[in-house]
């Protein structure tokens, strides 16, 4: 209600009613029939008393209610329906398919992404046995990639083994795309049965071989934008393989469960392989920047840091470390008389000649300067590392590669300076490089092809002081002077 000129107006949705003192009544009352608006209905005041609208008024505001009751009742409804949750065991089992799909995408490890898959997988369909089967399109065969057994008694089947022939039409309905039920009476399994008949065969050559109500599903390669595909089963990793007890039926929703596992582990198969891609390359980066480019022995950064690594090793173990210094003879007239590109493969010859010689696995041969080599002798003693230059000389001496402007014979030769410490507190790297640089610059001047021990820094003046005498006469051992 509202006043208008001091009369009072009431308006109903769709029913005007005026009062009939009121200027706009009279207004409208002087207007024709076919003018007026019929929505506009008069209320009489007498005696204080307002007379009620006309009966139409009246069945507009009893239609008024019944349909406020109507819709508040389907408002009621909807809000019942919205917020109604979803059924309990639904929603608790798709909780764990996406628990499953977590710890699949756990870990970069392909292994422990197959292993996970099958234990995982076997747990929440509460199958008997999961298999993943990898199949090689080069050799067209499939074999078991990782595999569960709830029996252990199932785990003396035979593998999951077997050739494109064995099953050719199955395995081509696979690499189509199709999961296929092996026991469960299937719609889409019996039209494919109907209309390719050998499929039957495969089916039941399968189940004799792996007992069961089978599951097969294909997984699908995730390959790059720019990869070309030439094959179609080259398209797929293998086959995702379920199966319960022959009495057993698949549940509803199994397929699609099984397909969203499918996917996710196709994701996480990815990424283990980029991963695996990126450590081979930043492997073989390090490679590059820790080789020599020419001779690929370890370059002089490889060299400073593996001493030092074996340095602070031995020193926790009080065992010895033994270095060789290796100088070409007359490297630098080599050059002069058969040219650059023959240095260089002399170089390369004699680089393949050290790495020949019997050694430790954690012996490292570097190359230390244009034509000066080092040899790093972990858990050597004096006497080992002896050997081991000895051994260089004879490698060196069968490559017989001419030299005819040396002064120490017709081939090329080499000369070496050995030292050998057991790291402590009172000595560091620099003094044993210093050690056996001095022992070789010593076997140069005695007319170099020859090697020579440092007299000071060697396992021989701390295991005994006679022994020094002793072995110099008996083995030849050569030391620079005790200074």
């Amino acid at each position: 209600m509202c006043e208008i000129h001091g009369r009072a107006l009431y308006l109903l949705p769709s029913t005007f009613c005026l009062d009939k003192e009121s200027d706009m009544f009279k207004r409208f009352q002087g207007l024709p029939r076919t003018l007026a608006f019929s929505p506009f209905r008069v209320l009489e005041r007498s005696n204080s008393r307002t007379t009620a609208c006309t009966d139409s008024e009246r069945s507009f505001q009893t239609l008024q209610n019944n349909t406020s009751r109507q819709t508040a009742s389907q408002i009621s409804t909807l809000q019942t329906s919205t917020l109604q949750p979803l059924p309990q065991p639904s929603l608790t089992r798709y909780h764990q398919l996406k628990e499953v799909e977590r710890k699949i995408r756990k870990t970069l490890d392909l292994s422990t992404i197959l292993g996970t898959t099958v234990v995982e997988s076997a747990m929440l369909f509460e199958a008997y046995q999961v298999a993943l089967i990898q199949f090689d399109s080069k050799r067209q065969s499939c074999r078991q990639a990782s595999r569960y057994c709830r029996n252990q008694s199932l785990s003396w089947q035979s593998a999951f083994t077997f050739s494109q022939t064995d099953f050719p039409s199955l395995l081509a309905q696979l690499w189509q795309g199709r999961s296929i039920y092996l026991s469960k009476p299937d719609r889409m399994t019996d039209e494919l049965v109907r209309s390719h008949p050998s499929l039957s065969r495969d089916i039941q050559n399968w189940q004799s071989r792996w007992s069961g109500s089978w599951l097969l599903v294909p997984i699908q390669k995730r390959f790059p934008q720019s990869g070309l595909v030439a094959r179609i089963d080259s398209q797929y990793w293998g086959i995702f393989a379920l199966a319960l007890a022959d009495e057993q039926d698949w549940p509803e929703g199994s397929l699609s469960d099984t397909q969203s596992i499918v996917l996710e582990l196709s994701a996480a198969m990815e990424h283990s392989f980029q991963y695996q891609e990126l450590l081979t390359t930043n492997s073989e980066l390090q490679k590059l920047a820790l080789s020599d480019g020419l001779t690929s022995l370890a370059n002089r950064r490889r060299f400073d840091k593996y001493i030092e690594d074996e340095w602070q090793r031995l020193a926790r173990e009080h065992q010895p470390l033994s270095l060789i210094l290796c100088d070409i003879d007359h490297f630098k007239h080599f050059n002069d008389a058969f040219g650059h590109p023959a240095g260089d493969r002399c170089l390369i010859r004699i680089a393949r000649a050290l790495l020949k010689v019997p050694q430790r696995p954690a012996d490292l041969v570097a190359r230390y300067g244009g034509e000066e080599f080092a040899i790093v002798l972990p858990n050597t003693d004096t006497h080992g590392a002896w050997r081991i230059a000895q051994s260089i000389h004879q490698s060196i001496q069968t490559l017989r590669i001419a030299h005819t402007a040396s002064s120490a014979g017709p081939y090329v030769t080499v000369t070496m300076g050995v030292s050998t410490i057991v790291p402590g507190a009172g000595d560091t790297i620099q003094t044993l490089i210093r050690a056996a640089d001095i022992a070789l610059y010593y076997a140069k001047q005695q007319g170099r092809n020859r090697t020579y021990i440092n007299g000071y820094h060697n396992t021989i003046n701390l295991a005994d002081a006679a022994l020094r005498v002793g072995a110099t006469a008996d083995s030849k051992l050569r030391l620079t002077p005790n200074e």
